[in-house]
């Protein structure tokens, strides 16, 4: 990205083996956001085509652009938080016919209800579908299937509810880079993992806590677009794996900004995070994942 501008990358990935986009908002233009697609050579030299808009109007107000990619279908989907109009909006493309830039289709908006939201997460299961997630202004996250069609729109089934909040608890799960979501092969269901940081009551060592964070996750299982997705695990319990910490001086201090991965060889994820004691460190943990009816297991987490 030029130098003269001020981005904020919010994330990347690559659509095939020498492809790739990158999304991120600019910072010195009143946080429009804006994508780059990418490309590397033979001899491993890098090309970045010119950064464009996403929504239509290019609005101000833009927050936390995310994306996935269907390596099956080499459809690509983003989920930005438009604020300028309490939306969120979705947005589906393909490579191509020069290889040299992305053919979108129409920006499909989901009504946030109120401004102010950013935390939102987007997965790929590799078949054809998505599963999105986003904040709505009444404090809970909505679930939805997406897919493309044949000109590229996107198809939304309906939405199911996670409530992580009420009074005093989880608002400040709402931001960039608070959340995040894989699709686990293994078990046929997306795992969505978000940082809480605000709540008051941690229910693990049954103490009143403050100055924390800890994380939260659940499982969303697609249902097609005729549906809302199944929910499970979609409970204010916190998760109480690798961050884990049973020292009540720093019990509510379990990790911010959650990162996720997912190896379909293996069936193993790796959840990363910052640890918010002993100097705020990043921290990894590698996870096994059994089915949708449970939290995966972990191994001790470890300093990255």
């Amino acid at each position: 990205m030029c130098i003269r501008d001020r981005y904020r990358t919010q994330d990347v990935t690559w659509i095939n083996d020498d492809k790739f986009i990158i999304t991120g908002r600019k910072m010195n233009d009143s946080n429009r956001v804006r994508y780059i697609f990418g490309s590397v050579d033979a001899n491993g030299a890098i090309t970045l085509g010119t950064p464009y808009g996403l929504i239509t109007g290019d609005p101000t107000d833009c927050w936390n652009p995310k994306v996935a990619v269907d390596r099956s279908t080499g459809k690509i989907m983003v989920v930005i938080q438009n604020n300028n109009v309490s939306f969120t909006a979705v947005r589906g493309g393909v490579i191509n016919g020069a290889g040299n830039d992305i053919d979108w289709g129409a920006v499909m908006n989901i009504q946030a209800n109120g401004t102010g939201q950013r935390a939102c997460a987007i997965a790929s299961d590799n078949n054809g579908g998505f599963m999105i997630a986003c904040r709505n202004a009444n404090h809970d996250m909505k679930f939805r299937h997406a897919q493309l069609d044949s000109n590229n729109d996107v198809d939304l089934s309906n939405d199911a509810s996670w409530t992580y909040y009420n009074t005093g608890n989880g608002s400040t799960a709402n931001g960039e880079n608070k959340a995040c979501m894989e699709y686990i092969q293994s078990v046929g269901a997306y795992w969505y993992v978000t940082e809480d940081s605000n709540r008051i009551y941690y229910s693990p060592n049954r103490i009143w806590i403050s100055a924390g964070g800890f994380l939260r996750a659940c499982w969303a299982k697609s249902n097609g677009t005729r549906s809302s997705p199944t929910m499970t695990q979609a409970t204010q319990t916190p998760f109480t794996g690798p961050s884990a910490n049973t020292d009540p001086g720093a019990a509510g201090q379990l990790g911010y900004e959650p990162g996720l991965s997912y190896d379909s060889v293996t069936g193993k994820g790796i959840l990363s995070y910052r640890r918010a004691f002993g100097g705020g460190k990043p921290m990894g943990a590698v996870l096994t994942f059994t089915d949708s009816s449970v939290q995966p297991t972990y191994t001790a987490a470890t300093e990255l």
